[in-house]
């Protein structure tokens, strides 16, 4: 497991304001909906801009791009923040998408246990 590849990535932060406030106060289920809505939105953006999701922990994803799609990258994460931000007043929530971004080298490779391996 000890592959790794040093790389320079775009690398993207992106989590909301008030969720944990949010979720308290709706059904389990419309959080789930709500939750499965912005995942397809984030997927959307940033799969249709050379992005990658690493992964998706609550209300927060973690987002990589290459060097080459940096310019695709600022822009798409421009177009998400404007979407969600959009999205949660039309249906009353109180919330905005913020979004923390870094570029620079990384190494990047498997790492875990055998039983859980995750790409970082």
């Amino acid at each position: 497991m000890e592959k790794f590849k040093q790389k320079k990535l775009l690398v993207a932060f992106c989590d909301l304001t008030n969720y944990a406030k949010m979720s308290r106060k709706i059904d389990e289920t419309e959080v789930f909906m709500y939750l499965s809505n912005m995942y397809e939105v984030i997927g959307e953006i940033i799969e249709s801009s050379c992005g990658q999701i690493i992964k998706f922990i609550g209300d927060a994803v973690l987002i990589t791009f290459e060097e080459k799609d940096i310019d695709k990258g600022i822009i798409a994460l421009k177009k998400l923040k404007t979407e969600i931000d959009l999205y949660n007043k039309k249906i009353n929530i109180e919330s905005q998408l913020i979004i923390k971004v870094h570029y620079g080298q990384v190494v990047a490779g498997m790492i875990g246990t055998n039983n859980n391996i995750y790409w970082c």
